[in-house]
């Protein structure tokens, strides 16, 4: 499990990127973004594939599922961005990909230590903390239903709620094997 302390770091990076292209409104404009930040988008027929994007660090093509769903598309582009941004690099040792054709198993566990990194960072940059908390009832404000929340942030329902696996940082408590130091300047 990836420790607090990263947890927040990771946070703390995709806040940067908040601050830097001026976000302060729900519906982040990832795509723009990763195109600012001269990474490529190409969308690719993979089907009903549990591959929802792919990061080709060296060439800076983020690979993304034209089947899917286009909030879990804007997902995938910031889950990417965020193994691009934290230097994962889940190719090492694999041979080449073909980008058409990525085998399922190309992702490594959904609970390892770099898909909950990328995944904060994806639930940060896509649904910044600061925005949501505006969006939260005040006593005299009524509720915003949660399906309107998806709706404000164009993600998917899971990106905003406490209980997704994998998106948050654990408990206090909690232990971790990672502890390597995070590219904080951008």
């Amino acid at each position: 499990m990836v420790e607090r302390p990263r947890c927040e770091q990771i946070r703390a990076l995709a806040r940067k990127f908040v601050a830097k292209y001026g976000i302060a409104t729900p519906g982040t404009p990832i795509a723009d973004i990763l195109a600012r930040e001269r990474l490529e988008v190409e969308f690719r027929h993979w089907g009903r594939s549990p591959v929802g994007g792919l990061l080709y660090r060296e060439e800076r093509v983020v690979a993304i599922n034209a089947d899917d769903d286009p909030k879990r598309q804007r997902f995938s582009m910031a889950h990417e961005f965020g193994h691009y941004v934290l230097g994962h690099n889940y190719f090492e040792g694999r041979g080449v990909i073909d980008i058409d054709h990525p085998p399922d198993d190309i992702h490594p566990e959904h609970d390892s230590d770099s898909e909950v990194e990328a995944n904060n960072f994806a639930n940060e940059i896509l649904v910044p903390r600061p925005i949501l908390i505006g969006l939260r009832p005040k006593p005299s404000r009524p509720n915003v239903p949660e399906g309107d929340q998806s709706q404000a942030f164009n993600t998917p329902f899971a990106a905003l709620s406490k209980r997704a696996p994998n998106r948050r940082c654990p408990p206090n408590n909690s232990r971790s094997v990672s502890s390597s130091p995070l590219p904080l300047s951008m």
